[in-house]
């Protein structure tokens, strides 16, 4: 097997050429996460790479955005691509076909579940940020280090008491503070609120754009499979099993879609849980190294 920064195996697995497509299997689809996978640093689709996935479409492979953002920030960040399938935004909670600009499909967290967690937050004294939508609304920031992130995000509304929070039509809820702090959060909630809510923690400093920042983020969402949501929406709306589905990430968030997807595939910076459960690694998202993959298996180039 070629084992160039493009086609290097996982650790522990073996993949001959039927495995790979190449003179064997024919994928129909493709799901491709977006910070560090699809997008360099600097937040942008190359030039190749969106023509690559134009090529990939034209010969009528299924090519599907999934993403932990919102819906308006992964818009914005694929405006060039033109994509004929849906987008899954929010780990799974919902679906946007950006050609009719209509949300298909979306969940919400309960009222009650919100005002829940922000009793935490407040009795913790954590920072958040809601998601309705596309509107997000934050409490006052209590330490310094939120702030900043803060002001890298777009939009943010700021309220100063928790009463002031929107408890309906609530997409997801981003709690903020240290490792040990988010950790905690992460059990308790996971502890008290199994089959209500579907979690995602992580570090800052594992996107592209906030290498430099220590703080940690719990994300409470309501309860769907994760980004594996993708997976259900190929196989039920458009007919497509997911051993006929190639997965791309590199982040935890990205676990369920990669493991369940016929080939699974990890960025070569992912997060080794994510590595631990993926067929391949690949080379970096400054490599276009999502190009080259798709040209080998769709194109054969």
């Amino acid at each position: 097997m070629d084992e160039s920064p493009i086609t290097r195996s996982a650790p522990g697995a073996e993949l001959d050429d039927a495995d790979l497509l190449i003179g064997g299997r024919t994928y129909q689809a493709v799901l491709i996460d977006l910070d560090g996978t699809l997008l360099t640093t600097q937040g942008r689709v190359p030039q190749r790479t969106a023509e690559v996935i134009h090529a990939v479409q034209a010969l009528g492979v299924r090519v599907m955005i999934v993403t932990g953002r919102s819906i308006a920030s992964a818009c914005a960040a694929i405006e060039n691509l033109r994509l004929e399938t849906p987008i899954c935004a929010y780990n799974g909670g919902a679906f946007y076909c950006t050609r009719r600009q209509h949300v298909l499909h979306e969940v919400f967290l309960e009222p009650s579940l919100c005002r829940t967690v922000l009793e935490l937050v407040r009795d913790r004294q954590i920072d958040c940020f809601v998601n309705q939508g596309d509107r997000k609304v934050t409490l006052r920031p209590l330490r310094d280090e939120y702030a900043l992130l803060l002001e890298t995000l777009i939009g943010v509304e700021q309220v100063d008491a928790v009463a002031d929070l929107p408890l309906d039509r609530v997409a997801r809820l981003t709690l903020y503070g240290h490792e040990e702090e988010m950790r905690d959060v992460l059990d308790h909630l996971s502890q008290e609120h199994a089959g209500r809510i579907y979690l995602e923690g992580f570090p800052i400093s594992s996107l592209p754009s906030h290498r430099d920042h220590h703080g940690h983020v719990c994300d409470v969402h309501p309860p769907t499979a994760g980004k594996a949501e993708a997976l259900h929406y190929l196989e039920s709306e458009l007919g497509i099993p997911r051993e006929d589905v190639v997965a791309v990430g590199d982040g935890r968030n990205d676990v369920p879609m990669v493991r369940g997807a016929g080939l699974g595939v990890a960025m070569e910076g992912a997060f080794p849980e994510l590595k631990a459960v993926a067929s391949r690694v690949i080379g970096g998202h400054d490599e276009e190294a999502v190009a080259a993959l798709l040209s080998e298996i769709f194109l054969e180039i």
